[in-house]
């Protein structure tokens, strides 16, 4: 497999493997030059993967921020 710019793409195309029916184990094997396009191209997945996972992390702990602040806000308003 050809590292692509997109880690989603590679995650599609393994995945559409397994649905396709396949029975067996699925091995996948991605080949790289060390110091090419292809580590560059690792190295960008993994910091765009990284950038999502922060975003998701965030997202989340400041959700439950807001329904702390709007819990406080009922309880002081009813006191």
């Amino acid at each position: 497999m050809e590292p692509q710019w997109n880690p989603m793409i590679e995650a599609q195309a393994v995945d559409r493997v397994h649905r396709i029916g396949q029975g067996r184990d699925v091995f996948i094997t991605r080949y790289t030059i060390q110091d090419s396009i292809e580590s560059y191209v690792m190295w960008i997945q993994q910091d765009k993967l990284s950038l999502i996972k922060k975003s998701l992390i965030t997202s989340a702990t400041e959700q439950t921020d807001v329904n702390e602040k709007r819990w406080k806000m009922l309880l002081d308003s009813l006191q």
